[in-house]
């Protein structure tokens, strides 16, 4: 959990290792002077666009990382995490979509970034997650996102 929390909301892990890396040198060159890899990657756009794959996204992000690290559930994840870390609730609603992806890491990960965001809206995305959940690692996940949701709205 600490681990996520540093992580900011870079979903490449160091944007900057990414901007000036020799393998991306080419890539890099083509971009626009202001234009950086949060624009390319949008956090929204890889939660909006979860449900299909991202095929649409790929090749823009393995561009920059390789297709091997380009991965349909990595990147998902890690936008997630960006997203609990952005302290913008209105990921909210897109969280909770997440928190009904196939993959249980991709469950808990929503669920504690929906913690991180926290209210009332978050509190009640979270019950009814825990409602339906059949994972316990993820029910785990929901039950600590609950507590923080109650320290941070107490």
């Amino acid at each position: 959990i600490h681990m996520r929390e540093k992580m900011g909301n870079r979903i490449l892990g160091c944007d900057d290792c990414q901007l000036v890396c020799p393998k991306n040198k080419k890539i890099i060159k083509q971009l626009k002077p202001l234009e950086k890899i949060q624009d390319i990657i949008d956090i929204k756009e890889i939660l909006i666009h979860a449900k299909t794959g991202l095929k649409k996204h790929m090749s823009s992000i393995a561009e920059f990382v390789g297709y091997n690290y380009a991965r349909p559930q990595k990147i998902i994840t890690m936008a997630v995490i960006a997203a609990g870390n952005s302290n913008d609730s209105s990921y909210l609603p897109l969280l909770a979509d997440t928190m009904q992806y196939p993959n249980s890491t991709i469950r808990a990960y929503s669920a504690w970034a929906v913690g991180k965001l926290g209210g009332d809206e978050a509190k009640n995305l979270l019950l009814t997650a825990l409602g339906r959940e059949r994972d316990l690692n993820v029910q785990e996940e929901i039950q600590l996102a609950l507590l923080n949701t109650e320290e941070c709205c107490s």
